[in-house]
């Protein structure tokens, strides 16, 4: 079977509840207020069904105060039935609801032109030209002008045929994407319990699947799925679907159900898009408040600035966006512009200046040159691949064609060839040493594997060699002063406090079988390193256990405002006597300070 879903789309009163019905045999109406008031409010919804294909429709409100429910109802479609009274031509909402398909990336329309047992044929005809007009305005792609009565019942067939034929000719969505499903209802069904339903935006899911809730990561099962009404074992890309899930969690629309983890964005990089109707309003949002509509969520937003077609917008919560999304910017209903993603949550190195020059490659979606300037305006000019989501689509292949050129990748990172050169010669300068000491001065800010994994390839190149903990030039003699003995009790010592958070000296002594003035004799040349620390005296970690330490020290200090020991011990699962230890340690570095109403931080992790 193939999938589609068309949203309806037009003013208030044109019909489109109506001709849903006289097409589909079913009342989208789902709501009592909007059977008494003959006006759709909220969402509704019916299908058609056809040999493989099923078309679901979204049945959107026209009228101006429900624009979130119809946004939510167009979030992630292809195609847009747009429904216009013969007898009044394009109206207000009409041309609003043209914008906005086009804002969002909706270029293919059908028109019903409803109502046409009201009028003669020079007001069909008229009313006719003016739609193609405006599509054409709007960069809107005309599938055909359908004339319909919904009241008569005339054209019904001719409108079937068109959005089967529409569909059918319509390129099938890419299944292999993971799943993507923004939330537009949430109930709960006797027997059951939370019931979710949306359109299927990318990927598929499947009874049974594990499935990441919302903007905190929350797993969740599928129990049951279905579509219109049938039960499915399998729902696809395009699909309408309502999902049963095992969840306690209280949702609600414009939450997002996902397959892996996704960090909630705070902050947007967005380009702007206008019409030529609206190119003068980009001024107006600038330093305002604004309404953002994506996929089903609406979110209060504000925008820091503008320049040119690039826009900073900061959420008073987070929504889950992912790049090259369309979005739609409200101020008001005279006010409302569209928006694709460009970057998610900016780095704070990331300055206005240094935006500006990569905002214009990532309008461009050239995503080479995007991430080629990305890298050179990072601080160390070395990034994580999972940095490269924040701006990079999961479909583009930039990153495997710069690897084949200017880039090279340590570890889970990736830097450029000249970055790397110049990372070996410092290397090779600091020789012979050990490797902690060596990736202190060379790449003190960086994780441990980016720098063994230089360190490897350096020693697979046969430029150095590694002799116990300490690295040399191949055939270069070692003049360290220390020992084979000493090098022998490093080695054990790191082993030891590798294993432990935190150990006794004498402890240390014994389990090495020498004695405790050894000992500290070591430690005190691993501090000089910076590879190991004595705390409160008589105890002994590892540096990277402290920095460990520390930053489950900030962490617990951003969540609770206080540094409990309990917490603290919990945290990082040792005993009350070396967490103690060891915030007696950072009370001595003045990281943080003991008061009587607890502890504080007095300085942040590097």
């Amino acid at each position: 079977m193939r999938y589609f879903t068309v949203a309806t789309a037009g003013h208030v009163d044109h019909g489109k509840t109506s001709l849903l019905k006289a097409l589909t045999g079913i009342d989208p109406d789902r709501l009592k207020e909007e059977k008494e008031r003959q006006m759709t409010t909220d969402l509704g919804f019916a299908h058609l069904s056809l040999d493989d294909m099923v078309v679901g429709f979204v049945d959107v409100p026209g009228h101006g105060k429900f624009l979130k429910n119809m946004l939510a109802g167009v979030g992630g479609i292809d195609m847009a039935l747009l429904v216009v009274a013969a007898d009044e031509g394009p109206m207000p909402q009409t041309i609003q609801h043209m914008r906005i398909l086009s804002f969002l990336g909706v270029p293919n329309v059908l028109v019903a032109l409803n109502k046409i047992d009201t009028c003669d044929s020079e007001r069909i005809e008229s009313s006719r030209q003016r739609i193609e007009s405006l599509l054409q305005e709007y960069g809107l792609h005309s599938i055909g002008v359908v004339p319909v009565s919904a009241i008569k019942e005339t054209g019904l067939a001719e409108l079937k045929e068109a959005i089967f034929k529409s569909c059918a000719a319509y390129r099938a969505k890419e299944n292999g994407k993971t799943f993507f499903l923004p939330i537009d209802r949430v109930f709960t069904k006797s027997g059951f319990g939370t019931v979710v339903t949306g359109t299927l935006v990318d990927g598929e899911l499947s009874t049974g699947d594990q499935v990441l809730v919302g903007k905190r990561n929350l797993r969740a099962k599928i129990r049951r799925l279905e579509s219109f009404g049938k039960t499915i074992d399998k729902a696809f890309a395009g699909q309408r679907v309502a999902v049963n899930l095992a969840s306690k969690e209280n949702l609600e629309r414009g939450d997002v159900l996902l397959k892996e983890d996704h960090t909630p964005a705070d902050v947007l990089i967005v380009a702007i898009a206008t019409h030529r109707d609206t190119s003068e309003t980009v001024k107006t949002i600038a330093g305002q408040d604004v309404r953002v509509y994506h996929g089903t969520k609406e979110a209060i937003g504000h925008v820091r600035f503008v320049t040119g077609s690039v826009a900073k917008i900061a959420f008073e919560e987070p929504l889950i966006a992912r790049i090259q999304d369309r979005l739609i910017i409200r101020l008001s209903d005279d006010t409302i512009l569209g928006g694709r993603v460009l970057l998610l949550n900016p780095p704070r190195w990331l300055t206005k200046e240094k935006l500006l020059q990569l905002g214009g490659f990532l309008s461009d979606e050239d995503f080479e040159k995007a991430l080629s300037a990305y890298l050179q305006l990072s601080p160390q000019g070395i990034l994580p691949t999972s940095e490269l989501a924040k701006f990079l689509p999961p479909a583009s292949s930039a990153l495997g064609t710069l690897l084949q050129g200017e880039l090279v990748q340590a570890a889970d990172s990736i830097l450029s060839k000249d970055k790397q050169d110049n990372l070996f010669k410092a290397i090779l300068e600091c020789l012979p040493n050990t490797q902690e000491a060596v990736r202190s001065k060379i790449l003190p800010t960086a994780r441990r594997v980016v720098f063994q994994a230089l360190v490897s390839r350096l020693i697979s190149l046969g430029q150095i060699e590694q002799r116990g903990d300490k690295l040399t030039i191949v055939g270069q003699k070692d003049n360290d002063i220390n020992s084979a003995k000493h090098e022998a009790l490093c080695t054990g010592i790191r082993k030891i406090l590798s294993e432990n958070m935190c150990l006794e000296i004498d402890e240390l002594a014994t389990r090495l079988k020498t004695d405790s003035k050894a000992v500290e004799k070591t430690l005190a040349e691993m501090m000089k390193q910076n590879e190991a620390t004595i705390v409160a005296y008589e105890f002994a970690a590892l540096q990277e256990t402290i920095e460990k330490c520390h930053r489950v020290i900030a962490d617990l200090w951003q969540k609770k405002k206080d540094i409990a020991p309990g917490e603290f011990r919990q945290a990082l699962g040792t005993s009350r006597k070396y967490a103690m230890a060891l915030l007696t340690y950072f009370d001595d570095q003045q990281i943080t300070r003991r008061l009587s109403s607890g502890r504080v931080l007095m300085k942040a992790p590097n």
